[in-house]
């Protein structure tokens, strides 16, 4: 019977192997919880007892302690909770002391119109000290010296729409 009473520590262990490379190579911390759950099933399929083969003459051989089933069901339960529990903790980590650029931190922003915008034409804004070319988000004209809001950034140009209040 020799290797056969270990096919399902082999099986589990090729599977931790096969996730760990699929990790390594994305680093996407999604295959890691299934690459560390079937590492504990590989432990947990080494606890073997003696058991006798009715069919075979009464051999007595090594079986798992876990049948196949349970082992599949703690390797879903690990990974599952592993990445309902960890994965958003972790990402909030990695993101951390991630600085917004110019474009990220522009929407909701004000500021003043330098030069007017026209309808469906550009016109320049000023926020934060720097200029940017805007268009007007209804395409409607905002007069010099009107204080805007930024929407988004579509490009090279900043979306906004005149403060709530100044509208003619």
């Amino acid at each position: 019977m020799g290797w056969l009473a270990y096919l399902d520590t082999i099986i589990w262990a090729a599977l931790f192997v096969t996730f760990l490379i699929i990790e390594i190579s994305t680093f996407n911390l999604i295959t890691i919880w299934f690459s560390g759950s079937a590492f504990v099933n590989v432990f947990l399929t080494l606890i073997k007892v003696d058991a006798t083969d009715t069919m075979a003459d009464g051999e007595v051989f090594k079986q798992s302690l876990i049948s196949p089933v349970w082992q599949v069901v703690i390797f879903l339960v690990l990974a599952i909770a592993g990445f309902v529990l960890f994965y958003p903790r972790i990402k909030k980590w990695q993101n951390k002391g991630k600085v917004e650029t110019n474009v990220d931190a522009m929407a909701g922003k004000n500021g003043v119109v330098i030069k007017q915008i026209e309808e469906h034409t550009t016109g320049q804004i000023k926020v934060d000290g720097q200029i940017w070319t805007a268009v007007s988000d209804n395409n409607r004209v905002i007069p010099e010296g009107a204080e805007i809001t930024v929407l988004s950034v579509s490009g090279v140009k900043a979306v906004v729409q005149i403060k709530t209040g100044q509208e003619d």
